[in-house]
């Protein structure tokens, strides 16, 4: 039986390009990072080839609003295609979740806030995403993740976000792997 092998990359907190002093700082984490990877082989002989790549939480620094196309251009150029490139991992097999980060803080207004304060148990979650009546509160709440939303489906568009919850589904094969694997990424961020 063929072994699953990913890279899991959490909370990399990305800003944008002017923000110099910050930039200093992901440099560092970044090139550690790329080493790491090129040394994988160190830590086992099994993870010279990996299957997938998980970015989850906290891609971006801030989300908002004007700032974060800049942050988004930052996370691919700076880590989703260097991913690809050090890990040898197609683009279509980096998988990316938002945080609390990745939320334009600028969009969560009194009136958002209000339906989060509603939501107090499973029943009014679900009535949140299954009830028709309910599109305008998803959408005051997801929308403050709009960035996030643009980045994903424009340069991953692979993952075909649900407009309705920012989630996706995805079914994934491997050669010599009997089955198929599905990834979901859940957005837990969105409250």
């Amino acid at each position: 039986m063929a072994l699953l092998k990913w890279i899991h990359i959490s909370d990399i907190h990305l800003k944008s390009a002017d923000e110099h002093l910050a930039r200093y700082n992901s440099d560092v984490v970044l090139d550690a990072l790329w080493r790491d990877i090129a040394a994988r082989q160190q830590i086992s002989g099994d993870l010279q080839e990996l299957d997938f790549a998980f970015v989850t939480g906290d891609l971006a620094w801030s989300g908002a609003d004007g700032v974060a196309t800049d942050e988004y251009g930052q996370v691919f150029a700076r880590l989703v295609k260097p991913l690809s490139r050090n890990a040898q991992i197609n683009i279509r097999k980096i998988f990316v979740v938002p945080g609390n980060h990745d939320i334009a803080r600028s969009r969560i207004t009194p009136d958002a806030k209000s339906i989060e304060a509603s939501l107090k148990d499973r029943d009014a979650i679900s009535d949140l995403f299954v009830n028709p009546a309910r599109e305008g509160d998803r959408a005051r709440l997801f929308g403050r993740l709009g960035s996030y939303a643009e980045f994903v489906t424009r340069r991953l568009p692979h993952l075909k976000l649900d407009p309705k919850s920012l989630a996706f589904s995805k079914t994934v094969t491997k050669t010599g792997f009997n089955g198929e694997i599905r990834v979901v990424g859940l957005n837990s961020a969105w409250l």
